[in-house]
């Protein structure tokens, strides 16, 4: 990384104070999704596991159409290659169904695990610029994506301040912080950001950098088809989570505009085009839609009844 300006250099300081100032987290599995514990004990959901509830229409017809490609290869190798053992009974259709039906789920995983070495690799060159080290050495099955990433580097310019940085709402300290607790707000939450940088909002790939422009956001980054809401209200939650803590402890160090707008970036895997696609959110509404959200999360785990009664007939 080369030398920074003073300023950008104080802006760096103050939004790493920012930072250092959330309470140690550690993650734990909790059911399907995760939780995070601080250190006093308190239990927070995860960003993630609390967008669970958010509908998401596009996966029915994908899973289908995984289960239903699955089904065809089958099909196609036994009718048209023989390779596969011969179908004689329902108990031999009933097991091609059940392992098309898991097709979605390996291919989710699969999915997944590339994500995560992806994320894995970001946060690795991160870091290593932050302290000026060397980048390190990109494995040939992520050279792709990881061309994509450079290009949105050298296209937006980011100063990177941290990455994998860990981040919590605390419900009750919201009293502290505003004098009274957010009527809206019933739980906490928590959640890992990719990486907070310092970027001109203004700049496009003509404009060189302005310094009177530059400002901390949050960064998610994809490697997904596409960008989707619960990307979008996902990084809302993330970037309210730093101004509440810009506000206290941190006496408004950043100024009121630090963190109202936050990039979700999809990394392309496609070889002949890894240009990467870059969303810039508006933060107030993704925040409002995810702690609405985060509401509706709450309510279902609470019991909606005063008295249930189950009548049996004889």
């Amino acid at each position: 990384m080369k030398k920074l300006s003073n300023n950008i250099e104080v802006l760096a300081s103050n939004t790493k104070k920012v930072i250092d100032s959330f309470p140690p987290l550690e993650i734990k599995a909790k059911g399907r999704g995760r939780v995070y514990v601080d250190d006093s004990g308190t239990v927070y959901p995860s960003v993630t596991t609390v967008l669970n509830v958010i509908n998401k229409p596009a996966l029915i017809p994908w899973a289908k159409k995984q289960s239903l490609e699955k089904v065809r290869y089958v099909l196609q190798n036994h009718v048209m290659n023989g390779t596969l053992p011969e179908i004689k009974n329902t108990d031999d259709i009933d097991a091609i169904i059940n392992e098309a039906s898991k097709t979605p789920d390996q291919a989710l995983q699969l999915a997944g695990d590339f994500g995560s070495q992806a994320h894995t690799m970001i946060d690795r060159i991160i870091k290593a610029r932050i302290n000026n080290e060397r980048d390190p050495k990109i494995t040939p099955d992520l050279s792709v994506v990881m061309e994509s990433f450079a290009i949105f580097c050298a296209a937006y310019k980011p100063v990177f301040v941290a990455s994998e940085v860990m981040v919590c709402v605390n419900h009750d300290s919201l009293r502290t912080i505003t004098g009274y607790t957010m009527p809206v707000l019933r739980s906490g939450y928590a959640g890992t950001i990719d990486a907070i940088a310092l970027v001109d909002t203004q700049r496009n790939r003509i404009k060189s950098i302005d310094e009177e422009l530059i400002t901390p956001i949050v960064i998610d980054f994809k490697t997904g088809k596409g960008i989707y809401d619960e990307h979008r209200l996902q990084v809302g939650a993330y970037s309210e989570a730093l101004a509440l803590r810009n506000i206290y402890p941190n006496h408004n160090t950043l100024g009121d505009f630090a963190f109202n707008e936050a990039w979700v970036v999809k990394l392309s895997k496609d070889r002949d085009n890894p240009n990467p696609s870059v969303e810039r959110v508006r933060v107030a509404p993704a925040r409002d839609a995810f702690l609405d959200a985060l509401n509706l999360h709450t309510q279902i785990k609470e019991k909606l009844w005063m008295e249930r009664n189950i009548y049996k007939t004889k």
